[in-house]
C-alpha cells in the first residue's frame, strides 16, 4: 500500500523558494505540523526564531553551512553567530537541541518537514524527533528521486508546482522502525 504525498509551495521569499509536504492522511503539511506541536507545547518561543531565521535566509540563501546533514535529510539548526546578532534577548538557552528537519536542494529551493525538540543523545533515540527524523530521511529520498525521473531543473521548481507534483510513498518505508 502507498500513501499519496505532494510537494506544496509554502512561502516565497526573495532568494528561497520554501515548500512542505503535505500526505493524503494528514490533515496539514509536515512544517504546519511542527509549527502546532511547537504552538500547543511549552516551546512556543522557537516559532518566532524559526520564522524570523526562515525570513533572514530568505533573503541571503539558505547555505549548505547551516545545514547538518542526518541521513538522507539535513536539519536546520540556527547558527550560534546568527542567533547572537538578531536574537539574542529572546532565544533561550538551549536552541541548539532545535531540530527542523527539511530537504536541502539548493541554497534557493528548501523543503521543510517536522522536527522538534532534542532531548537524548541522537534524533534516533528522541521521542520528540525519531518519527519525523525518520520520516524526513524518506520523504527526502522520496523527492530527490521525483524530481531526477521529471527532469525538473530546480531553477523551475516553483513554477512546476502550480501543476501537482505528487508522486506515491510505499507505506512500509514511512513504518519502518529507526530502531
Amino acid at each position: 500500500m502507498n500513501i499519496l504525498a505532494t510537494l506544496v509551495r509554502y512561502l516565497p521569499l526573495t532568494k528561497v523558494n520554501y515548500y512542505s509536504i503535505q500526505l493524503e492522511d494528514r490533515e496539514r503539511c509536515e512544517y504546519d505540523r511542527l509549527l502546532l506541536k511547537l504552538m500547543e507545547s511549552e516551546d512556543s518561543v522557537y516559532i518566532e526564531i524559526i520564522e524570523a531565521l526562515l525570513e533572514l535566509f530568505g533573503d541571503r540563501g539558505v547555505r549548505k553551512e547551516y545545514i547538518r546533514q542526518e541521513k538522507n535529510a539535513g536539519a536546520f539548526i540556527p547558527p550560534a553567530n546568527i542567533v547572537r546578532e538578531f536574537f539574542d534577548d529572546i532565544i533561550p538557552n538551549d536552541y541548539r537541541d532545535l531540530r527542523v528537519y527539511l530537504c536541502w536542494l539548493n541554497e534557493n529551493n528548501v523543503v521543510l518537514f517536522n522536527g522538534g525538540i532534542k532531548t537524548a543523545q541522537t534524533a534516533q533515540a528522541c521521542p520528540n524527533l525519531s518519527k519525523a527524523f525518520h520520516e524526513a530521511t524518506v520523504f527526502c529520498a522520496f523527492i530527490k528521486v521525483e524530481l531526477n525521473l521529471r527532469d525538473i531543473e530546480l531553477k523551475d521548481l516553483w513554477e512546476e508546482l502550480q501543476h501537482e507534483f505528487c508522486f506515491d510513498i510505499p507505506l512500509n518505508k514511512l513504518l519502518t522502525s529507526t530502531r
